[in-house]
């Protein structure tokens, strides 16, 4: 039982990664819009100044793709197990991750803050349908509650 549970604790707690991961795609915004709204091309990638409305757009599109998300990663978990949907996730967030690091236009941004939504959006469903089927009866609510913190900003 102790070595299950173990087992157990320690699966969740590499799920609950993915879930850090989801926080850091919705607070991305938080360091990098002051440096994209400064006219010092040394700190712009995208070498102007963005306006109050591009700033809106970047910061709101990860709801766009959160809403979707759900969607596919639920059917995937559905068809072909969570383990597999969870895995799978890991692709978006990390071309989000990727495209975010090289973009030079607004656009590509646009396109990353959607993606990086799309995932969010996935591991917020699948996530929890995993840590129930993995967990026991007697532990199911404890590793169920202990994977909200790592939920963070993205919930509150």
């Amino acid at each position: 039982m102790f070595k299950l549970l173990s087992y157990t604790l320690l699966t969740v707690l590499t799920v609950d990664l993915l879930a850090t991961s989801g926080d850091i795609t919705g607070t991305w915004t938080s360091p990098i819009l002051p440096k994209l709204s400064s006219s010092d091309s040394d700190i712009n990638p995208l070498g102007k100044p963005i306006d109050s409305d591009t700033e809106s757009w970047i910061g709101s599109l990860i709801n766009i793709g959160a809403m979707v998300g759900p969607f596919p990663f639920g059917f995937i978990a559905e068809r072909y197990g969570r383990k597999i949907s969870l895995l799978l996730i890991a692709i978006p967030h990390i071309i989000s991750y990727i495209t975010l690091a090289v973009s030079k236009t607004v656009y590509l941004y646009y396109f990353a803050r959607v993606l990086g939504g799309i995932a969010v959006g996935g591991g917020y469903t699948v996530l929890p349908m995993y840590v129930a089927e993995i967990a026991e009866d007697s532990n199911r609510g404890t590793l169920s509650a202990h994977t909200y913190p790592f939920f963070g900003s993205i919930l509150s």
